[in-house]
């Protein structure tokens, strides 16, 4: 029980069982705790939370990297439980992202973002699109890297107790 952890921003995070009977599950800056008897429920719990902070964080960094680069003309973002993407970009400027990006660590959730925020401006993966990319972000390949590496972990998340 002692090893395990929920990934949380690109870290690992400590999974803590205590008894304290106000409690059912909890992140408080370093850890996550949850009461003894909701081990069995620690897979839905943690995805219920992650999916809550993804629902937070994501368009908050979206708001912020658009402006930033000049991407702004986008219509809405959508947080989703896709199985087999990270995000998409709609023909008619609606972002979606996956809630599981919330577990990658903050440079590849903003590839991610501006990876979609560049088909704003390209609707596709042509030459021009990775430029879009690339000027942007100029480390770009080494975030994708990361996703193909570990990305299918994500993916498959679940909290064993």
């Amino acid at each position: 029980m002692d090893d395990l952890k929920i990934p949380y921003l690109g870290v690992e995070r400590p999974v803590i069982v205590i008894d304290d009977e106000l409690l059912t599950f909890k992140y408080n800056g370093e850890s996550f705790l949850v009461h003894r008897r909701y081990l069995e429920d620690l897979s839905t719990l943690a995805e219920n939370w992650l999916s809550r902070q993804a629902a937070i964080y994501i368009p908050t960094r979206v708001r912020f990297l658009s402006t930033r680069v000049g991407i702004t003309k986008y219509k809405r973002i959508r947080i989703s439980n896709a199985r087999s993407r990270w995000g998409s970009c709609s023909s008619k400027g609606t972002l979606s992202f996956n809630w599981r990006l919330i577990m990658a660590p903050v440079g590849v959730i903003d590839y991610v973002i501006i990876h979609e925020l560049a088909h704003i401006v390209e609707m596709n993966h042509s030459r021009n699109f990775w430029k879009v990319v690339g000027r942007i972000m100029p480390d770009y390949a080494d975030k994708r890297k990361w996703l193909r590496m570990y990305g299918h972990k994500l993916m498959m998340f679940n909290v064993k107790s």
